[in-house]
């Protein structure tokens, strides 16, 4: 930064001279001394807040702002696979529309005939949600990060509703007709992780045995395995480490694997390397067939898991403690039940068993 004095034959200015984000140079006159000092300072105190300084602010377009946004966030936890994603995103879907747009002229319209354009392209709700996820962070940051917008335009009203989905997943008694028969197969024991242990794939793969207490039924679930990325994490999903206790039969059978396991990990592929994805998903659906109940993926085991600790008694919160949940929002996505169980308890509520002679029979309550 630099405060240049200019002799004129009206009486001197000031010319402040500095570098902006972008690396070009901001040009600025004052008449006085102090205002340019001022407007020094301003620039300065912008720059270390994050704020995008430059004299395209008002002229700057989405794809110069997206560059920028691109490289000043780099340093967030968001994962490389996730960048990549939204990076792609953008250039098949938002900049051949609008990257040419000023970022001061983007409206809730413009924000409307993208989404708009995604569903003539035959794009499902979900990579819609996507892309309007991904065109609120670019602009809320533009809002609150950089200070180049005063109002987000990508508004809540336009969000894509996403129709439910009821999630692939094996009653209990599928579940036990699924396990009976793959005793002593290859993945035995990542499919009993995933139904009883209701372990991600991720986290199957990247579970070792220095992180299994034998003697006392435990398993630390402390990392996972990024299939987008190739990576292993020394954190699972939400980052928080967790400890979870086996059901006996899942500990028996973990016993047992482990007297014969000449790896660090828990589960391995044919060449004693860690279980690959693609072959864990392509066995899993052939012992599905062979067993006779529908074919799932592998989160659909970690679906059935949850019908099984609900069905022997455990509740919401249980769940969500099992699953390492956020919220119990998400748990509720892993919830199947239509009222059955409510159905089933209904039947059995008996507050004046007396006054029952029969199941139709309604007690009078005297009301004193």
């Amino acid at each position: 930064m630099a405060i240049f004095k200019r002799n004129r034959k009206n009486g001197p200015s000031y010319q402040l001279k500095v570098r902006g984000s972008d690396g070009r140079w901001i040009s600025e006159t004052f008449e006085r001394k102090s205002d340019a000092e001022k407007r020094e300072t301003e620039i300065k105190l912008e720059k270390e807040n994050g704020s995008i300084v430059s004299n395209l602010n008002r002229n700057l377009t989405l794809d110069e702002y997206f560059s920028t946004w691109n490289k000043e966030t780099k340093g967030t936890s968001a994962s490389l696979g996730w960048r990549n994603s939204q990076i792609q995103m953008y250039r098949d879907h938002v900049s051949p529309l609008i990257g040419g747009m000023k970022l001061q002229h983007v409206t809730p319209a413009t924000i409307s005939k993208i989404l708009s354009n995604a569903a003539e392209k035959n794009l499902g709700p979900a990579m819609r949600k996507h892309i309007y996820n991904l065109l609120r962070k670019i602009f809320g940051d533009a809002v609150e990060m950089f200070h180049v917008l005063s109002v987000n335009p990508v508004i809540r009203k336009l969000r894509p509703r996403l129709p439910k989905k009821e999630a692939t997943y094996l009653e209990p008694q599928d579940a036990k007709n699924l396990l009976q028969p793959i005793q002593g197969k290859k993945y035995e024991v990542a499919v009993w992780l995933g139904v009883l242990g209701g372990r991600r794939i991720g986290e199957i793969q990247a579970l070792k045995w220095e992180n299994v207490d034998l003697d006392r039924g435990l398993i630390q679930i402390r990392a996972t395995y990024v299939r987008k990325e190739k990576v292993f994490r020394n954190y699972p999903k939400g980052t928080r480490w967790q400890t979870i206790k086996m059901p006996p039969e899942l500990w028996e059978i973990m016993k047992r694997e482990r007297l014969t396991s000449k790896s660090e990990y828990v589960v391995v592929s044919e060449s004693g390397e860690f279980l690959s994805y693609h072959t864990f998903h392509q066995a899993l659906k052939r012992y599905c067939r062979e067993a006779g109940v529908k074919v799932l993926s592998s989160h659909g085991l970690r679906h059935s898991c949850s019908e099984i600790y609900m069905e022997n008694g455990a509740s919401r919160d249980d769940l969500r403690m099992l699953y390492n949940h956020s919220t119990s929002a998400v748990t509720d996505g892993y919830i199947h039940d239509k009222g059955e169980r409510v159905g089933r308890v209904a039947q059995v509520i008996r507050l004046f068993p007396e006054n029952l002679g029969c199941s139709q029979n309604v007690p009078k309550l005297q009301i004193r």
